[in-house]
């Protein structure tokens, strides 16, 4: 119990002084400073270009796809008026995610065996295991 309450005074101390040496420096703080640019910024030598790897395009394209999908869906629902429908639209719309992770996992394992990482295609094979038998589970 003692060394608590030693270990409490000590995490209190340290904690007061750490705000009050922020409260002397946020006072000591020239705020024109954070107006100013800098005057050593190097000039802009061209372009930059940002390349993705191909497996980070097909989630991107797969995210895109599954986000429109919803859109979709989403509208329908709104100009629907009969039940079985909504039930279906919503059922439809509760799928989009795991069929979503499934996607992008066949992405990943599909990229990983190519790449030779063997291991992690096996654990990325054995998560989509997952998700599918969780996806076959009854429902409660």
């Amino acid at each position: 119990m003692r060394t608590l309450s030693t270990l409490t005074v000590v995490v209190i101390l340290i904690l007061a002084a750490g705000s009050a040496s922020a409260e002397n420096f946020r006072q000591d703080y020239n705020k024109m400073d954070t107006y100013m640019p800098p005057d050593n910024i190097p000039a802009s030598s061209g372009r930059a270009a940002l390349h993705l790897s191909p497996m980070y395009l097909e989630i991107h394209r797969i995210n895109e796809a599954t986000t429109e999908s919803e859109r979709k869906l989403l509208v329908k629902l709104a100009a629907s008026q009969d039940e079985d429908e909504v039930m279906q639209i919503v059922y439809r719309l509760e799928r989009l995610e795991t069929e979503r992770q499934i996607d992008v996992l066949k992405v990943k394992i599909r990229y990983s065996k190519i790449s030779g990482q063997y291991d992690q295609a096996f654990r990325l094979q054995r998560e989509l295991l997952m998700i599918l038998q969780r996806d076959q589970a009854p429902p409660m």
